[in-house]
């Protein structure tokens, strides 16, 4: 079955939903147990990042750094950005 048949429209304010779809891409992964937190992470950064372009939004990766540094936990991960977007 095609996925656009499956596929519903969630807006950028529906954060549960967002947080829900990261969870479960995140659900098969190391990161099982961490998956709310890095949830929230995801939706927070993609948020900051997107644009609207019509009446859909759109967010590149290209957008979004991740830096790694040792020690401390995920628990301690901020968000940072330069500028806060409104949407």
């Amino acid at each position: 079955m095609p996925i656009r048949k499956v596929a519903i429209s969630v807006k950028p304010d529906d954060s549960e939903t967002l947080k829900r779809i990261a969870m479960t891409a995140l659900a098969s992964k190391v990161v099982r147990e961490s998956s709310e937190k890095l949830a929230d992470i995801t939706v927070e950064a993609i948020l900051r990042v997107a644009t609207k372009e019509g009446d859909k939004y759109a967010a590149s990766l290209d957008d979004i750094k991740v830096e790694k540094k040792s020690g401390g936990s995920i628990d301690e991960t901020p968000v940072k950005h330069r500028a806060s977007r409104v949407l």
